[in-house]
């Protein structure tokens, strides 16, 4: 699976009990990189992508998402984070650039198995900068 996940600047997820992600450049950017792929959300999230531009047979709404995801399929977490990082392929992170206090953060022992291969910053609908970062796992020898 290829997860997908945007943090602020000390890796929270969640803060104050509303989500970091809820930015329309930063939903529109993954409805076009999930392109042709399933996009797997929470019930929780589902509301970014309900009556966007999607096609409803890619946007697959489940709680239970870790377990069921494809190999080539996306997953983008908010409130539920994973356990590890073993079947995941490949990780997105859009950073907020900015300090919230978080009540979840992401896990970032993870990113030692992975290598980062791109960042691009653009403007986004509520913040003047994000960051989009995009990472494969290492090849293991």
């Amino acid at each position: 699976m290829k997860l997908i996940v945007c943090l602020e600047n000390n890796n929270g997820v969640i803060f104050n009990k509303r989500r970091v992600s809820s930015d329309k450049k930063v939903t529109k950017k993954i409805i076009e990189l999930t392109q042709g792929k399933k996009l797997w959300v929470s019930y929780y999230t589902q509301e970014l992508f309900i009556g966007k531009n999607i096609n409803k047979t890619r946007l697959v709404i489940s709680n239970s998402f870790f377990k069921k995801a494809g190999e080539s399929d996306y997953v983008f977490v908010e409130n539920n984070m994973p356990e590890n990082l073993d079947d995941c392929s490949e990780l997105i992170i859009f950073r907020w650039n900015r300090d919230y206090p978080s009540d979840l953060k992401f896990d970032f022992d993870y990113l030692q198995r992975f290598e980062l291969v791109s960042t691009e910053k653009f403007k986004g609908n509520s913040h003047d900068e994000i960051t989009e970062e995009h990472y494969t796992k290492k090849i293991e020898r």
